[in-house]
């Protein structure tokens, strides 16, 4: 990093050596300086700002990874709900069809009963 020095000394003799008097240089000199020193960062400056942004990033971080975990936890439960809410539903349905096969087959057994009796009373 390349650091501009500003020779306040050297600008006051430079200046009376142009025919400019003392009071207006001096007067110059300090307002300049003013300025550059205000306008200038430090390394202090940038370490102190690189902290900041350093603490404010690692915040954000914790920040997102905090909300990331509960938004996992939350799905997670949201899951096991619709998962257990699925799994009774086709407990329901098979236990329906279950029904629906014991009926068929009841049903065709009768039928298939009342078949033979039919055909032993009309066939003596």
């Amino acid at each position: 990093m390349m650091v501009v020095a500003f020779d306040a000394l050297a600008y006051v003799r430079r200046l009376e050596q142009g025919g400019v008097p003392r009071e207006t240089v001096v007067t110059q000199a300090e307002a300049l300086a003013g300025a550059i020193e205000g306008t200038l960062v430090t390394k202090q400056d940038l370490k102190n700002t690189e902290s900041t942004l350093k603490a404010e990033i690692t915040a954000e971080i914790e920040s997102v990874r905090t909300d990331l975990k509960i938004g996992l936890t939350e799905l997670r439960g949201e899951l096991r709900t619709e998962l257990a809410k699925t799994r009774g539903d086709m407990m329901t349905e098979i236990a329906k069809s279950k029904v629906s096969t014991i009926v068929w087959l009841v049903s065709l057994s009768v039928i298939a009963t009342a078949a033979q009796i039919a055909a032993r009373v009309l066939l003596h």
